[in-house]
């Protein structure tokens, strides 16, 4: 019996490896693609009457201002979808550059104005609802004084967005898996064909663990090649849609401002909050940096308006960008 399970290991298992991650790079994509839909009706923001929420006309056009500003294909300007979300921050899926295109959700709280009743609703962060109408405390007043964004931050936060799906970062994220399950099962084919004296002598459990061994092996390299993808996109996300002009880098600055003080506040008022987030209002980690870390988002932007005061300052000063003079890549 081990020895024909030996055989079905070592003339099979790379065979069944391959097919199973070949399965598991579609099904982690089809959420982003085929089931894009599907995430819109999980997500979006149901009222107690039971009807979706409808993004506000305020906001609506302040979203058709920003798509002014990308360069965008008509046909990737309808690929993009605005909802309602009913998560604490705003989220995207998919890419414009898709056949399925994108998704682009924003949080109830972008709503929010200095009229708004913040205690009408019942809200989730992470999970975690907050009634504010029962929370009376100098913390709670915090966070509901952070939910509430200027114009300047809310153009900010779609720009943001907007950044993110108007890429290839669905395509990027499909090369990548496939390199690395590429790598897996070379790695395999390599070490059967050059040690296979070897693994005959070893039983299916260690010719299994060694699978195992060289599958973890490349999984820690995926995950830290992912993570310092997704740091880049972060990266350049803020950038892109700080460079559209002054306002949208103050936003910027603004809208992580808001960030660090609502995860403060949450860090106090729940219990899961010390292990969520940090004092300074960072998200807490352990080993994986899955993105940038808030401060250091807006210290990025911090720099980029000392490069925008930079070169108003030589503007005024006649200097050779008194001429419609404007940030280039550049001087970034």
């Amino acid at each position: 019996m081990w020895q024909k399970l030996q055989q079905f290991v070592m003339s099979s298992g790379i065979d069944l490896a391959a097919l199973g991650l070949a399965s598991g790079i579609i099904v982690s994509m089809l959420p982003k693609t085929v089931f894009i839909k599907k995430l819109r009706e999980a997500e979006h923001y149901v009222k107690e009457d039971g009807e979706e929420r409808k993004i506000s006309k305020e906001n609506s056009n302040l979203i058709q201002n920003i798509l002014k500003k990308f360069d965008l294909h008509p046909i990737e300007h309808n690929n993009i979808t605005f909802f309602t979300s009913s998560l604490s921050d705003p989220t995207c899926y998919g890419s414009v550059k898709a056949k399925f295109g994108a998704l682009i959700g924003l949080p109830v709280t972008i709503d929010y104005d200095e009229s708004s009743r913040l205690g009408k609703e019942s809200l989730s962060f992470g999970g975690i609802r907050l009634d504010l109408n029962k929370s009376n405390s100098d913390v709670a007043t915090q966070l509901a004084e952070s939910l509430l964004l200027s114009d300047k931050a809310k153009a900010f936060v779609i720009a943001r967005q907007l950044s993110y799906v108007s890429t290839y970062n669905l395509h990027t994220e499909v090369a990548l898996k496939s390199v690395m399950a590429a790598c897996i099962i070379y790695s395999m084919h390599y070490v059967k064909k050059h040690y296979r004296e070897f693994i005959e002598k070893l039983r299916p459990l260690p010719y299994f663990l060694l699978g195992c061994t060289i599958l973890s092996g490349w999984g820690v390299l995926y995950i830290g090649l992912k993570d310092a993808r997704k740091c880049r996109m972060d990266y350049v996300a803020d950038r892109k849609a700080a460079l559209l002009g002054r306002e949208l880098a103050e936003g910027g600055v603004e809208y992580y401002e808001s960030l660090l003080r609502r995860n403060k506040s949450l860090r106090i008022l729940t219990k899961s909050g010390p292990s969520k987030f940090t004092a300074f209002g960072n998200e807490a980690t352990l080993l994986r940096q899955n993105g940038l870390q808030i401060t250091t988002r807006r210290d990025n932007l911090l720099k980029l308006l000392d490069t925008y005061n930079k070169v108003e300052g030589e503007k005024e000063s006649g200097s050779k960008w008194a001429d419609g003079a404007s940030i280039s890549k550049d001087k970034i």
